[in-house]
């Protein structure tokens, strides 16, 4: 390895290992809350949005799975 990979190696294993698991699981629960919180405020006020198909496909199937989810967790 040239010094340079040696530098960013020695820079990405320095950091805790919490923190490099914990950064990519905190953007990933951003991105799906988002579409959660989304597609709740669709269902509640589906005319207030001017959204798209896809748009709507995309922030509903994640407030699906989540509702099935937590039906199937509370039996």
């Amino acid at each position: 390895m040239d010094d340079k990979t040696q530098k960013i190696l020695r820079m990405w294993l320095s950091i805790p290992r919490w923190m490099r698991n914990f950064v990519p699981v905190l953007l990933s629960l951003l991105v799906v809350l988002g579409a959660i919180f989304i597609g709740i405020e669709m269902l509640i006020h589906p005319t207030s949005l001017s959204i798209s198909l896809s748009d709507l496909l995309i922030c509903f199937i994640p407030s699906l799975v989540l509702t099935v989810v937590i039906i199937k967790n509370t039996k």
